[in-house]
């Protein structure tokens, strides 16, 4: 089990869980099972720190009931477990790479963020449902004068900057760059990534340039 050193919420429901890293080594990326201490209840969540980090750190979604109602009255000084990191999902950064995450599905993408010396992706996509669900809004916000375009997609309220279209981020899928060496990364609830994964197939992008990973908490 692994010590809790704090409980920072993101945003509306959206917390951050930090713990002690105790030697854990990680890339990038990773997902990991939190565990409860009845040693029988987990989820996967991925980390949202960078291994350049002391401590890990993850995002998850406050449900009434079940895990996340636990893991959302952690304290500093309690315990949770961390299972063995893994996952398929490489993103690295850099001009050549497009992400695209909804929810706390931008987890493993503020990781790559979180490096000491951060290679940022050619675009970054994130939908929320409201600007109040946007996690981590102001830490994304600090990159984009380093070459990061956020897209938000949020209720249309009028108030929405040009570069920040209203509505699902599935409406909007011809604004993305379509270049046959970009590789895609996608981090966010299934039909999000059912959708946006059909797009860029029928605009002839190839299945190998496709990486999608699942997020439902």
């Amino acid at each position: 089990m692994s010590r809790v050193l704090g409980l920072v919420p993101r945003s509306a429901n959206v917390f951050e869980l930090f713990v002690g890293r105790d030697g854990l080594l990680y890339q990038a990326g990773d997902c990991a099972l939190l565990i409860h201490t009845d040693g029988i209840t987990s989820r996967p969540y991925s980390f949202s720190s960078h291994p350049d980090q002391e401590q890990l750190s993850f995002l998850f979604r406050r449900l009434e009931n079940g895990f996340t109602a636990w893991l959302a009255q952690r304290k500093p000084g309690d315990e949770v477990g961390v299972g063995t990191p893994f996952t398929l999902f490489k993103p690295q950064g850099g001009p050549q790479e497009v992400w695209i995450a909804t929810g706390t599905g931008i987890a493993p993408f503020v990781s790559l963020l979180r490096a000491s010396r951060p290679c940022v992706p050619r675009e970054l996509w994130y939908g929320v449902r409201s600007p109040q669900e946007a996690a981590l809004q102001e830490e994304l916000r600090l990159q984009e004068g380093k070459g990061l375009r956020l897209w938000f997609s949020r209720p249309d309220t009028g108030a929405n900057p040009p570069h920040q279209p209203s509505g699902r981020l599935t409406e909007h899928l011809d604004q993305l760059p379509l270049e046959a060496d970009l590789e895609y990364y996608l981090c966010g609830n299934g039909s999000m990534i059912r959708q946006t994964t059909e797009y860029l197939k029928h605009q002839g992008i190839s299945p190998s340039r496709l990486h999608g990973e699942a997020f439902y908490g």
